[in-house]
């Protein structure tokens, strides 16, 4: 819930959730920031992203970063994995499955 603001709405409130008689948290709505960077600019066949939510006591909406870093970081984890399973060099492994279309589109 990154882009959840109070405005006003007592459920928007971490204070709110642990009332006694508590205001619900929002659900659903945007969550652009865990997702951030997931597909890789790679074609590669069969591609799945699945994306976990944490429910827990802290609000994140202040954090900044959010997905995008930890993100890359598997994808290029990976592919360096990929890349030595195949016997290729990385960086040449990376251009050969670089999907351009994606990064600059025509």
């Amino acid at each position: 819930m990154h882009s959840t603001r109070p405005g006003g709405n007592p459920g928007n409130l971490l204070a709110g959730w642990f009332l006694e008689k508590p205001f619900d948290p929002p659900s659903g709505g945007y969550f652009g920031g865990a997702s951030r960077n997931a597909p890789p600019y790679y074609a590669l066949p069969n591609i799945k992203i699945t994306g976990h939510n944490f429910k827990g006591p802290l609000r994140v909406s202040a954090l900044r970063g959010l997905g995008g870093y930890a993100n890359i970081f598997a994808i290029e984890s990976f592919m360096d994995e990929l890349a030595e399973k195949a016997g290729r060099d990385p960086l040449d492994f990376r251009l050969m499955h670089l999907d351009r279309n994606m990064i600059f589109p025509l």
